[in-house]
């Protein structure tokens, strides 16, 4: 069975001609450090996902600073290597964030109610009797309570 790379939103395979130059790798046998793969390629073990000899990640995943060439110039992990590059880490696929954008900040909130213009002032607790829709009642203020 060809390789794949199990890192979500990767298609690398051994069976794509483009993907001839690239190593796939398994996962490490220290604990901790698979632990740390497991969490940086945002896994979690169970059902749909199981590591064995099987399970690899490609070599698009580390930077060259982890690779060692061997003499015979073959490309191996160093030890302790970290998958690091993602597709969620690239400036380029994740959109922008959108700035909030602030208004100057005001007491006085401005409510237009059947063409007339009304200042509200936010600190005061009294509320306007008259209701926002001459067919609702549903604005106006309760009787008051008698003793």
């Amino acid at each position: 069975m060809p390789p794949h790379c199990c890192v979500p939103r990767c298609t690398s395979s051994k069976r794509k001609k483009s993907c001839s130059g690239q190593t796939f790798h398994r996962f490490p046998k220290d604990p901790v450090l698979c632990r740390e793969w497991i969490h940086k390629i945002r896994r979690d073990p169970g059902r749909h996902f199981k590591i064995n000899v099987h399970t690899k990640v490609c070599s698009d995943h580390f930077t060259e600073e982890s690779f060692l060439k061997t003499l015979v110039g073959m490309r191996k992990l160093k030890k302790g290597a970290v998958p690091t590059l993602f597709a969620w880490t690239d400036s380029h696929v994740r959109p922008a964030r959108r700035s909030i954008v602030r208004g100057t900040t005001s007491h006085a909130i401005t409510a237009v109610v059947e063409e007339d213009v009304q200042q509200v002032d936010v600190n005061s607790n009294e509320l306007s009797a008259a209701p926002p829709h001459p067919d609702h009642d549903y604005a106006e203020l309760p009787p008051p309570l008698e003793e």
